[in-house]
């Protein structure tokens, strides 16, 4: 166990002023606590488990988030009375930049479940997973957005080998479970389509009340799990995509990037999923790729 010193640090919080907090300094993040004692068995395994999830994000979208908010260069995790402008957030993280904010309970149920539990809240995983969302041109935010941040969330904790803690009143592995089958709740309900989802703020029935946003996880995880190079490459082949400006690009685009991370032609794939692909990306694909 390395030996951990915190030491006193006025933090500029998002939107509750200057904080008085101590850091507490990992190799890649920082966390900032309100108290100064906590146990360092239960600070370095949050360190490490952090430090290791920051190294998995950069890795599979190969970019750094920017450094606007920092500690020592390092990405900050801060304990705060409130953030996101509203009281009721649990968390907030920058987009594109380093920067997470715990509101208090959240901070307090994070570190009592690594202490009495071994377990490790998902929140700060989450929120790495808006820190490394560079992709608003390509997709135009949610649903595309969020569902990245759910979708990292898991496979990250899984590849880490995390203990995950409870989900809105479920276990964590209910719940993965629940976002990994709801692609097939979706297929097998054939009044469907991506599209009208979105554009009609609608959701696949289940219940766990888990919407659009998990819906795209939901199919993240059947193409990490049918192709396991899709995760290594998806991101960083999205980043040369051209900028989406319209919601057929945003299909396009993440048809085409899921295509090319592959090196798989996946139109059956998402004609089953009941995308509507356009007749130019197609093309794209079916002069040099293998058919699934």
């Amino acid at each position: 166990m390395v030996s951990l010193v915190a030491y006193p640090y006025s933090y500029n919080s998002m939107y509750s002023g200057i904080l008085e907090l101590f850091v507490w300094e990992g190799e890649y993040v920082a966390i900032l606590s309100r108290q100064s004692d906590l146990d360092q068995v239960a600070v370095n395994k949050m360190l490490k488990a952090f430090d290791s999830a920051y190294l998995f994000y950069l890795d599979r979208t190969g970019k750094k988030p920017l450094t606007s908010e920092h500690v020592n260069q390092k990405l900050p995790i801060a304990d705060v009375p409130f953030t996101c402008d509203n009281p009721y957030a649990a968390a907030c993280g920058h987009i594109g930049a380093f920067g997470i904010e715990l509101r208090h309970d959240t901070f307090d149920a994070l570190y009592m479940g690594v202490i009495t539990k071994d377990e490790v809240d998902q929140t700060v995983f989450y929120e790495l997973g808006r820190n490394f969302w560079f992709y608003d041109e390509q997709y135009d935010g949610d649903p595309v957005a969020r569902g990245f941040a759910i979708f990292m969330r898991f496979v990250a904790m899984e590849f880490l080998d995390v203990k995950g803690a409870v989900i809105n009143g479920h276990s964590f592995e209910q719940f993965k479970s629940a976002i990994e089958g709801l692609a097939a709740m979706y297929i097998a309900t054939d009044y469907l389509y991506w599209e009208n989802l979105v554009a009609e703020n609608r959701r696949v029935p289940n219940d766990f009340n888990l919407d659009q946003n998990d819906l795209f996880a939901s199919f993240c995880f059947e193409l990490h799990r049918r192709y396991p190079q899709f995760i290594n490459n998806v991101w960083k082949e999205t980043q040369l995509l051209k900028k989406a400006l319209s919601t057929q690009d945003v299909i396009d685009n993440f048809f085409l990037a899921s295509c090319n991370a592959t090196r798989t032609n996946l139109t059956v794939t998402f004609e089953n999923w009941r995308w509507k692909i356009s007749d130019v990306a197609l093309a794209q694909v079916s002069y040099y790729m293998a058919e699934e």
